[in-house]
């Protein structure tokens, strides 16, 4: 289940899913915004798996806001 846990629109927002905190952090920079994501979990021999898997989602997110649209 999710549970929004902090909400800074538009700049912060945190929750918890399957007992993992979650969050993401826009700031501006220069003509742009910053993007940071942060997922804090326990389960270490799952650590690959789920590393590999943002790193997969934040490459696709960096291709779709490069997009001229």
């Amino acid at each position: 289940m999710l549970e929004v846990t902090e909400v800074d629109a538009p700049h912060h927002l945190a929750w918890t899913y399957a007992g993992q905190l979650q969050s993401f952090e826009l700031a501006g920079e220069g003509d742009g915004c910053k993007f940071a994501f942060v997922h804090v979990f326990d389960d270490f021999p799952l650590a690959a798996q789920t590393a590999a898997g943002w790193e997969t989602i934040s490459r696709d997110l960096t291709l779709i806001f490069a997009m001229d649209i």
